[in-house]
């Protein structure tokens, strides 16, 4: 199992799979962050668990007082 996560979900899989979705999969994956920075507020503390490359982190990061983010496989950072 752990070879599964290091071999297909690594982080230049994942940001493959982000750039050449179609366009129907990235605005749905943009509202989901959108939804999110509309429910937070300046103080916001966000902790991400599996935020592999930080895809989400660094758009969470913007808005919040602090923003951190864990992964426990160093394939995914």
């Amino acid at each position: 199992m752990d070879r599964y996560y290091s071999e297909k979900l690594s982080a230049n899989r994942l940001r493959l799979c982000y750039e050449v979705a179609p366009s129907r999969v990235k605005r749905y994956l943009e509202a989901e962050i959108a939804f999110v920075l509309d429910k937070m507020k300046p103080a916001s503390l966000v902790l991400e668990l599996g935020c592999g490359y930080g895809r989400v982190l660094q758009k969470l990061a913007a808005k919040a007082r602090m923003a951190v983010g864990i992964d426990t496989l160093h394939h995914s950072l």
